[in-house]
């Protein structure tokens, strides 16, 4: 019997690199090579162009519809709890001015409920996260309890109503453990979940990136095959692999643009858009506290120091000093004097109307500020009823009417400002038409550098 030899393994594989090699020197073995590397650059550039684009769908959908919404809806569930304990002081202040800010009140927890709910459903930032949502909704339950319980007393006559609502304005207030500062704390955690979506965007830089090369990889494929089908063939003109490459440049530099389109109308809906929003949400909380505290001042009938102090605090953060006729006036001319959250709206403005908006807002302010100190002149003079006359009233000069008009003010404000992030993130969403016209691109690269091509590798077969 005769012996078997195995051939050895590297022998084989050398054997059929050197067969390879050898088809590819002759001019059909070319033209099959040259046509399988177009047909991998295509697939692969198409798998690139759809990763880049689903990448940067998928962040800016989550930053535009979930992280950036979650941050300013913590100010919002802020202002919302902020407005109820003003509403609950001025309800308890005086039962003379009817049931509006009882019902403002219950619109209130009602609107800070729904939201807080709505965040522990789609809450995104972590664990502790949620662990503080479920905190706070329960905070909030005692909290109405207390309010109740004060406005049940207050009805029957008792003073022990008054102790309940500065009780429950504590729970409210009270720092660090407060509802407002663990309403502050979600709003850093949605804030830092902000930060870490934004780092996802450098997954799609890196993608961009690897496309525009594999993009010029093509594109001197097809170059050079053209330039060879020229020289061997004496072919002046190929118009499938003039198309093919059309093609290759029209993906990666449609992908390109819209990145570009993408980076800059994320730069407005963050840096502008929601820095302004967030700005003009803490404003508006402020001025709920300040309000609510001078409120809260006037019924505790002479002890109401801490809820000066915290007025003054308060407004302080808003515009660091008194705003005279000719400040406001200088303000709106585009020289701000001040500073504060006010003074930073003012500054900062540069959406269509936004800077009328935040004008009107501190004129708003100025009358405000005007009317409480209407207010604390009744009280310096005792004539306590007086004072709360001025501070619920809704009259001209009247604290109650200069309130309502802030607040209208800065509702307009933030409509601007809420309508101006919403186009963005629109904006920024790669077009769906692009994402479509991507696959159906890299197989025509592919097909037409093969149809290019057979005609000549056709003439070697026999």
């Amino acid at each position: 019997m005769g012996q078997t030899h195995a051939i050895p393994r590297a022998a084989s594989l050398r054997g059929r690199v050197g067969a390879i090699r050898t088809t590819a020197g002759t001019t059909p073995g070319y033209l099959r090579t040259l046509a399988a590397l177009i047909a991998a650059g295509a697939f692969l550039l198409g798998l690139l162009a759809l990763g880049t684009l689903a990448v940067t769908g998928a962040t800016v959908d989550t930053i535009g519809r979930r992280t950036a919404p979650s941050v300013i809806d913590a100010q919002k569930i802020h202002a919302a709890l902020a407005d109820a304990d003003r509403s609950a002081a001025n309800s308890f202040l005086a039962a003379s001015v009817g049931d509006e800010p009882r019902q403002r009140y219950q619109r209130d927890v009602a609107t800070a409920t729904r939201d807080l709910e709505q965040a522990a459903e789609h809450n995104s930032a972590g664990s502790r996260a949620s662990r503080e949502l479920q905190t706070i909704i329960v905070m909030v339950t005692d909290y109405t309890s207390l309010v109740e319980t004060a406005r049940a007393g207050s009805r029957d006559g008792f003073p022990i109503g008054a102790a309940y609502l500065r009780a429950a304005s504590d729970l409210i207030h009270r720092r660090p453990d407060g509802i407002l500062a663990r309403v502050d704390t979600l709003d850093d955690l949605n804030a830092q979940d902000l930060t870490s979506q934004e780092a996802s965007l450098w997954l799609a830089v890196g993608t961009l990136g690897a496309l525009l090369a594999v993009g010029v990889a093509v594109v001197v494929i097809l170059l050079r095959t053209q330039a060879y089908l020229r020289r061997k063939f004496r072919r002046r003109r190929n118009s499938r692999l003039l198309a093919a490459t059309a093609i290759a440049v029209l993906v990666p530099g449609a992908v390109a643009a819209e990145a570009a389109n993408t980076y800059r109308s994320l730069t407005v809906a963050e840096q502008q858009a929601f820095d302004h929003l967030h700005n003009l949400w803490q404003v508006r909380s402020l001025v709920d506290d300040a309000n609510g505290n001078e409120s809260l001042s006037l019924v505790a009938r002479g002890n109401g120091a801490a809820f000066d102090a915290a007025f003054k605090a308060e407004t302080a953060q808003l515009a660091d000093r008194p705003l005279s006729f000719a400040m406001v006036t200088e303000a709106a001319a585009g020289h701000v004097t001040f500073r504060g959250l006010l003074a930073d709206e003012v500054a900062s403005a540069t959406f269509p109307g936004e800077r009328e908006a935040a004008i009107g807002a501190l004129r708003a302010y100025q009358a405000f500020l005007a009317a409480d100190i209407g207010v604390r002149a009744r009280v310096a003079a005792g004539d306590r009823d007086g004072a709360v006359a001025r501070a619920l009233g809704s009259g001209p000069g009247q604290l109650g009417a200069a309130f309502a008009s802030l607040d209208a003010a800065l509702g307009h404000a933030i409509d601007i400002d809420q309508r101006q992030f919403d186009t963005a993130i629109a904006t920024a969403i790669p077009l769906l038409p692009v994402e479509i016209a991507v696959a159906p691109a890299a197989a025509a690269i592919a097909l037409l550098a093969l149809w290019g091509l057979w005609p000549r590798m056709a003439e070697y077969v026999r």
